[in-house]
């Protein structure tokens, strides 16, 4: 009897923490989730405001595009001082299109503070942190600043992996872009295992027809290429160019793309002697369809 007593309440014990830890868990998603609508509705207000100032009717001639990006960011740490959150997140979006448009100093400098701000706020291992990571990682390889764009990324992807609950699309960008880093450090067959988990990883959340996995199906495509897997390399870049056949048609520019990689790919695979693969590399680049699962020409 004093057995049962006691069985019964380490099992009353342990559910009552697991009670506790779930509604400290739920309560505090919920907390996010306010913090992420004044978020939301913040920077809707920031922007609206940035893009009434380039009005052209308010200073006889509107911003140009890069004025208004440079005025947004002089503007974040004056009028967001007492906003972190908000803060952290503008300076996380201004800082992604600095670096699309080749700012990436300026891209740099945002970012961190996206970093920065972000590891105060929800801590090294959250969600928003290795966003941040991930994206100055990215823009750091952009500046050949290998050692600590792997290291940055290293550490997004570690946190990622280990997110509850989980994230795979981030996971996905931390395997691509750290598999990128990698190749451009020079090691590619050791970023040839990377680029294939991030395929899995976008295949299994996103599905194959997503333009990031189609884009990790691509890096793979190369990678097999220039460590000379040619059959393997086809097989992913005809895949390629199936998908973007199929989902964009013969003329846009992404098809286009594809097929220029399979040519070249072909043109070096005949080059070093290698036959094409046996159920493909007949007729010309782009005229391979699957039916039934298989290629027909």
């Amino acid at each position: 009897f004093i057995v049962a007593v006691v069985g019964s309440a380490i099992v009353f014990a342990a559910l009552s923490v697991r009670l506790r830890d779930e509604r400290d868990r739920a309560a505090e998603l919920q907390a996010r989730a306010e913090q992420a609508a004044k978020t939301a509705e913040r920077t809707s207000a920031f922007l609206a405001s940035l893009f009434q100032s380039s009005d052209p009717r308010n200073r006889g001639g509107g911003l140009t595009g890069r004025e208004l990006l440079d005025a947004g960011a002089r503007r974040l740490e004056t009028e967001l001082a007492d906003e972190p959150d908000t803060l952290a997140y503008l300076s996380f979006v201004i800082g992604g299109i600095q670096r699309q448009l080749g700012l990436l100093d300026d891209a740099v400098k945002s970012l961190r503070r996206s970093v920065d701000i972000r590891t105060r706020r929800f801590g090294r291992n959250s969600k928003e942190t290795a966003d941040s990571l991930s994206e100055l990682a990215d823009t750091l390889r952009m500046q050949a600043k290998w050692q600590e764009s792997e290291a940055l990324q290293r550490e997004s992807l570690a946190i990622r992996e280990n997110l509850d609950p989980p994230d795979p699309k981030g996971l996905g960008q931390s395997l691509n872009n750290l598999a990128l880093v990698i190749k451009e450090s020079g090691r590619l067959q050791e970023s040839l295992e990377m680029t294939k988990r991030a395929v899995e990883v976008r295949r299994a959340s996103l599905g194959d027809d997503a333009p990031v996995t189609i884009i990790s199906l691509v890096n793979l495509g190369m990678l097999e290429r220039d460590l000379g897997m040619y059959q393997d390399a086809e097989r992913d870049l005809e895949e390629v160019v199936e998908r973007r056949l199929r989902l964009f048609g013969e003329e846009h520019f992404s098809t286009s793309n594809g097929l220029t990689n399979l040519a070249r790919l072909r043109v070096i695979a005949a080059t070093a002697g290698v036959p094409p693969s046996p159920d493909g590399g007949c007729g010309p680049p782009g005229s391979h369809h699957r039916r039934g699962g298989r290629r027909s020409c």
